[in-house]
């Protein structure tokens, strides 16, 4: 049983409470600690997310108030972790810090993977000492401080600094260091920062979502609402269109423009902006596996919000905002009410994919709207009627038979064109003609006599035409607008009352080449480009590690000229000769990888199966056609020789 076990102190670090605790008792061997917290002397004296902390808590006096919830939740950094982890990890990870399982708790966070490491050295705010020091009479080690990414005290807006106990070291793995002990000789030293003033408020600005996140309870949730999150933040910057194609171009240069590459080299979290497939991409695209907390909080900040806001933004699929929707039938009693409670969301097929709305109204109206919506007054907008329904037309069948009425003034009526109450009409088979307002007859001497459309005659035709054909004769040539404008009177009479003689006896038009001079070297540009593809493409077979594919595209993104190359290859021949002979097939790459494969195989003197090799290389699609299988036969021969 632990006694005189200290209380916590506020947003301290469990770490820093053992510290205490052990200092406070002396004891002899820093394994005993462990020893009597945890009942086992196999346990780590670990900051940032401890385990066998069910066993602690029964080890405590009665009169504690700690309990095991509090300590995950108030003293350890899983808050910051928890609201970028499926539930379903959040609660195994949980139960590993409560049980024996210590192992796992690294890899269970996503750290083991993660190129962001945890801090080296546990690490302090100077103010912040003498505040404790002054309040408490003494100082501990402070939970926001040992966060990754934190660089900035969000107290005192001063950098934190590093002390001298290490955060994980294999000497002192077993041992809690206090603060008291590892601050004293830190505090003598004075650390200049030279950094400029934009990169210190954004780490500030950093330091503010991570204190929020520690204090969030029960934030973890499907991964999938995250990825919702972005999509529509994507979408409200113009950087994605409404089905997730977003634009990698413009989203990179967002980022790069916030962020400083002394910036991320700092926090550990680098762009390779050249492979297509670094940590902010396929965050941006789908981030359907766990990543690393500052990823997402510089991904946020990139989308101009705070974790707080960001954290609040919808998830649903709302672009034309939360029903009941107003009913845009004129002739219904609700018009203009909120009574249209469907409303189904389609996605325009062109390139933007923008929502289409489409309102179902009680009363048989149907109309669509394309979004989304971004102002109040949209919601009275109606774009497409789908369908009138029987309120609509019952009312269009009475106004039609009402003599007063004009067809101008039932369209007014209904809030729709003339020809739609024409063509409306015409389906629901009303009568033709409409009866009409009755007026009374005009006097004899007011009646216009009754005129009828004559046909030409031949004399006159065959003089403008004649005039028409020597004007042509007289000028070669020339082209119909300006022979128009010579004789206007001759043309036009001819348009309304010849139009086929007319259109068989126009001048010829002529082309006319504008030789444009090209700004744009296009021989020189083929020769240098065609010298960096094949350069490029060697550099690509030769680069280390797992092959990846020589196409057009990835050549392309090495280069820096990728667009180029996608639209404007027919003006470059021997770029694209280069391309023919250099980028690989399917087989080729195959073959490439199932050689890198089977070096890799070898170098560790592994003799593999032949399913093994064939799913190690990634080639299960392709290994059975030739010349794959041939290569693949060679190469498990070459294995059973080398034995």
């Amino acid at each position: 049983m632990i006694c005189c076990w200290p209380d916590p102190y506020p947003d301290e670090l469990f770490y820093s409470i053992c510290a205490r605790f052990s200092e406070r008792l002396q004891y002899q061997n820093r394994r005993s600690v462990v020893e009597e917290l945890f009942g086992t002397g196999s346990a780590i004296a670990c900051v940032s997310l401890p385990s066998h902390l069910d066993y602690f808590i029964t080890q405590l006096p009665q009169y504690c108030s700690l309990n095991v919830h509090r300590i995950l939740d108030e003293h350890t950094l899983l808050p910051y972790f928890a609201p970028f982890l499926p539930p379903e990890r959040h609660s195994r990870l949980r139960q590993d810090m409560r049980g024996d399982n210590g192992p796992a708790v690294h890899m269970r966070a996503g750290l083991m993977a993660s190129r962001v490491p945890l801090p080296q050295w546990l690490r302090f705010c100077s103010q912040c000492v003498e505040e404790d020091l002054s309040k408490y009479g003494e100082c501990y080690w402070h939970r926001i401080h040992q966060v990754p990414g934190v660089e900035v005290c969000p107290l005192h807006k001063t950098w934190v600094k590093n002390s001298s106990a290490r955060a994980r070291n294999v000497k002192t793995r077993y041992e809690f260091i206090s603060a008291e002990s590892a601050i004293k000789e830190s505090l003598l030293k004075t650390e200049q920062f030279q950094r400029n003033k934009q990169m210190f408020e954004i780490l500030f600005a950093l330091t503010l979502d991570a204190q929020w996140l520690l204090n969030q309870r029960n934030l973890s949730q499907d991964l999938k609402l995250l990825q919702r999150r972005y999509h529509w933040r994507l979408v409200d910057l113009g950087l994605s269109t409404y089905r997730g194609r977003v634009d990698r171009s413009a989203l990179l240069s967002k980022f790069k423009n916030m962020y400083a590459p002394e910036l991320l080299n700092l926090l550990q979290c680098e762009l390779d902006d050249r492979t297509g497939d670094n940590w902010l991409e396929r965050l941006a695209r789908k981030p359907d596996s766990a990543q690393h907390p500052l990823h997402h909080l510089l991904l946020i900040h990139c989308l101009e919000q705070t974790a707080e806001t960001f954290f609040r933004l919808p998830t649903e699929d709302i672009p034309f905002g939360i029903g009941p929707w107003p009913c845009l039938n004129p002739a219904c009693v609700h018009y203009l009410e909120p009574e249209v409670k469907l409303c189904k969301v389609t996605y325009s097929s062109f390139v933007s994919g923008k929502p289409i709305g489409t309102f179902s109204c009680e009363c048989g109206f149907i109309y669509s709207r394309t979004g989304p919506d971004t102002s109040a007054e949209d919601r009275w907008k109606r774009g497409r009627i789908d369908a009138f329904g029987p309120v609509w037309e019952r009312k269009l069948g009475q106004l039609w038979a009402n003599e007063m009425l004009s067809l101008r003034a039932i369209a007014r009526e209904l809030d729709v064109d003339p020809l739609t109450i024409k063509r409306q009409a015409a389906r629901m088979r009303l009568s033709f003609p409409r009866p009409v307002r009755k007026s009374s007859p005009l006097n004899e001497a007011r009646q216009l006599s009754p005129q009828r459309k004559r046909t030409p005659e031949k004399e006159k035709i065959e003089s403008q035409r004649a005039v028409w054909i020597t004007t042509m004769q007289n000028h070669p040539g020339i082209g119909i607008k300006a022979l128009r404008s010579m004789v206007p009177g001759i043309y036009t009479w001819l348009y309304r009352n010849d139009p086929v003689w007319l259109k068989e006896h126009r001048p010829l038009s002529i082309t006319r080449n504008k030789q444009r001079n090209s700004l744009v070297d296009w021989s020189g540009r083929d020769q240098q480009l065609a010298e960096l593809v094949e350069a490029s493409a060697k550099r690509l077979r030769n680069t280390s590690g797992k092959p990846s594919r020589i196409s057009l595209s990835a050549i392309g993104r090495d280069i820096g000229q990728l667009s180029l190359l996608q639209q404007h290859l027919g003006k470059l021949p021997m770029t694209a000769q280069r391309l023919e002979t250099l980028v690989e097939t399917r087989e080729a790459f195959a073959i490439r990888r199932l050689e890198w494969t089977a070096e890799q195989f070898r170098q560790a003197y592994i003799i593999p199966k032949r399913y093994e090799l064939i799913k190690k290389a990634g080639i299960e699609r392709i290994a059975s056609e030739y010349p794959v299988r041939t290569i693949l036969d060679e190469t498990m021969k070459s294995f059973q020789i080398a034995t």
